[in-house]
């Protein structure tokens, strides 16, 4: 059973986003006592979650959206390039490593200039 502490509230996550990135977290380390998962919320979005384990349960304790990036010192790959946005907020918006190249962002949903955008991408993969 996993439960919410209100300390947990105090950035805005909603308890569904919580879950959402600890179910589909993309890194997983300890600080001490507490766990911490970095995972997205609906959107892509990274969010830092901070759990304590009690008895078998986890208390949900810190949730707020990442705003920084570390690199693992052990990865075999070459530093990450990374773009940040601010939107409500500051948050990653872009990643790239090596042939890895990862966006959050909805072309989709910007008119005209957003359908040149994906039109011209796939133009350069095709």
């Amino acid at each position: 059973m996993t439960s919410i502490h209100r300390s947990a509230y105090k950035h805005g996550v909603t308890p569904d986003e919580m879950f959402h990135a600890m179910r589909l977290h993309l890194r997983r380390f300890s600080s001490g006592d507490m766990t911490i998962s970095i995972g997205p919320d609906f959107s892509g979005n990274l969010l830092e979650i901070g759990t304590y384990e009690e008895g078998g349960s986890f208390i949900i304790v810190h949730a707020m959206r990442a705003q920084e990036w570390e690199e693992d010192p052990h990865s075999p790959l070459k530093k990450a390039k990374v773009s940040w946005g601010n939107y409500g907020g500051k948050f990653i918006a872009a990643v790239e490593n090596g042939p890895l190249s990862a966006t959050q962002f909805h072309p989709e949903k910007s008119g005209d200039a957003g359908a040149k955008l994906i039109e011209n991408w796939i133009a350069k993969c095709a």
